[in-house]
């Protein structure tokens, strides 16, 4: 099973990837009244290291101030909203709209309170909490926006603390979001 995590790593598979090969893996072990190879103290902590030495960059773009500034009336009107609030407040894009017609996660005026200096946004559901796209470029996706409050927050020289604290991040994993060649 070991070399099995190295061979899908070397493969260039990413973590994400082999932890749900390895779901799989796990219900077929179960399945079948087998062993769970998948729960071995070795294998997780392969995992662990492969998640640590895992500093590749992604690909995709930051949404910059200049890019929210070019959208046609139509567009703006559709999606300038939920695009600057996804950019100031670092928001994940499913934590703010629905990922399907049928499920619906948009929100609701008793989720939203105004008052004259904030705005406060109940999250009903968010990514540590899993219980419960316009077409820009092909290189931009939803992580866009966390990408590009880290970068401009680096790029107007805000502290690291302040950083963390717009993206809710806890450890300096926010350091992975900035795109130092556009800072």
């Amino acid at each position: 099973m070991l070399w099995w995590v190295y061979w899908m790593a070397e493969r260039g598979r990413s973590v994400a990837q082999i932890e749900k090969c390895m779901a799989v893996l796990a219900f077929m072990f179960k399945l079948n009244g087998w062993e769970d190879l998948t729960k071995s103290f070795f294998i997780w902590q392969a995992i662990k290291g492969l998640k640590k030495g895992c500093n590749r960059q992604d690909s995709q773009r930051p949404v910059s101030v200049e890019l929210l500034g070019s959208f046609s009336l139509y567009e703006e009107t559709l999606f300038r909203a939920t695009f600057v609030l996804a950019f100031f407040r670092a928001f994940r894009v499913g934590e703010l709209v629905s990922h399907s017609k049928r499920v619906p996660r948009w929100h609701q005026w008793g989720e939203v309170e105004l008052s004259l200096d904030r705005v406060d946004i109940w999250l009903r559901r968010s990514k540590t909490d899993q219980v419960g796209v316009a077409k820009i470029r092909k290189s931009s996706g939803s992580h866009s926006f966390r990408i590009g409050a880290a970068t401009e927050a680096a790029r107007l020289g805000l502290s690291e603390a302040v950083v963390k604290r717009i993206g809710r991040w806890e450890s300096r994993r926010f350091k992975n979001y900035v795109r130092p060649t556009l800072v």
